[in-house]
């Protein structure tokens, strides 16, 4: 007998910019404007419905002072394939392989992901 387990639940996680991504975010003066579009960049990449995906626009640092960008995945309401812990799976491993990903396919802003880090979940 084989079970399933699914995770229904949302999923918070980190991301981080890359040393050039960081001072790429601090050479802009509207910051939303980036939020969006990493939004719509990563759920295009996933790919997932973008209703699914919060990019929370608060910031924090890691030690060697490159941002770290909070997310929030939300399980599908239709068609659940992938749930929300496949997915962030899905999306450290583009993170980290990142040449020849979705994530580096005519975007602008997750080219600035950092490979190392990738998608850590985070707990609550």
């Amino acid at each position: 007998m084989i079970i399933y387990l699914f995770h229904l639940e949302s999923i918070n996680a980190l991301l981080c910019l890359t040393e050039e991504g960081t001072n790429y975010f601090h050479s802009l003066g509207e910051k939303k404007e980036f939020f969006d579009q990493m939004r719509k960049e990563l759920s295009e990449s996933i790919p997932l419905n973008i209703s699914q995906l919060i990019v929370n626009d608060k910031i924090e640092y890691d030690i060697s002072t490159k941002i770290l960008i909070s997310i929030t995945i939300h399980p599908p309401e239709i068609n659940k394939v992938r749930n929300t812990k496949q997915i962030l799976n899905d999306l450290d491993k583009m993170i980290k392989i990142k040449d020849g990903t979705p994530l580096m396919m005519d975007k602008n802003i997750t080219i600035y992901l950092d490979q190392k880090f990738g998608a850590k979940e985070q707990c609550n």
